[in-house]
């Protein structure tokens, strides 16, 4: 018997992977599409929460292994009672509270079926580059000032922010220049042109944000993909499958 969920905020199970830059595809029509690669590195389980014990159902998973001098040693301990390498990348994934949590298996490495990601959407989660201290025209886009007689050094400013005597204040969220870049961004709808198997690589449509070498999370797409499944034991998504529990 099949239990079937929806995918939203309070459940959603995906992958970590590495952004090791962008590149072009080449489709049969002759169109190109700029793409980003991602590589997906093996995911272990590190921790399994449940709903009696925690409140809520959760699996923690870890990839990404390093030399052990490079992981702080209680997060390194941990790992070695479990049989695990020096895991550096921890990620918790939320997962539906009627779900039986007996699947997964304390330090069990996780098979990923990479053929039920080509031709899918997903969500995915970075932290974009950051630019430092930016002005309007450059952080939101603004046109500036006339450049024209009069305008002197500010060409590129905002112009007025306040109001008359009511309300007398500037309001809370006013597009002015300031910190841009290095905040989490979330970029949906995007489409698996390709998958390498052997090279554990994912080809996305478009471009992620963060530079090459940062770590983003994979998700299946909560507007285009709203359901799942979990039948005889693997954890079925519609584009992806974690199944074969490695221990």
């Amino acid at each position: 018997m099949s239990i079937y969920y929806s995918i939203n905020m309070e459940s959603s199970f995906g992958l970590i992977g590495k952004k090791c830059g962008m590149t072009s595809l080449f489709l049969d029509d002759g169109s190109v599409i700029p793409c980003t690669a991602v590589y997906i590195d093996r995911h272990y389980i590190v921790n399994v929460k449940t709903v009696a014990k925690d409140g809520y159902n959760a699996v923690i998973l870890g990839t990404n292994a390093k030399r052990a001098k490079l992981v702080n040693k209680p997060q390194r301990k941990n790992l070695e009672t479990l049989n695990l390498p020096a895991l550096s990348n921890l990620k918790e994934f939320r997962l539906p509270n009627n779900l039986d949590m007996s699947t997964f298996v304390l330090g069990s490495e996780i098979e990923i079926d990479f053929k039920h990601l080509n031709g899918s959407f997903v969500d995915v989660r970075s932290r974009s580059k950051g630019k430092g201290f930016a002005g309007v025209v450059k952080r939101y886009g603004f046109g500036g000032q006339h450049a024209s007689h009069g305008e002197s050094l500010s060409e590129r400013s905002h112009g007025s922010t306040g109001q008359r005597q009511d309300p007398g204040k500037v309001f809370k969220n006013k597009k002015m220049a300031g910190h841009m870049g290095d905040e989490n961004v979330c970029i949906q709808n995007l489409s698996v042109l390709k998958v390498l198997p052997d090279e554990r690589m994912l080809l996305i449509s478009g471009s992620i944000s963060g530079h090459s070498g940062s770590d983003v999370i994979l998700t299946s797409s909560i507007k285009m993909s709203m359901f799942g499944n979990l039948a005889n034991g693997e954890f079925i998504f519609n584009w992806f499958k974690l199944s074969s529990f490695k221990a």
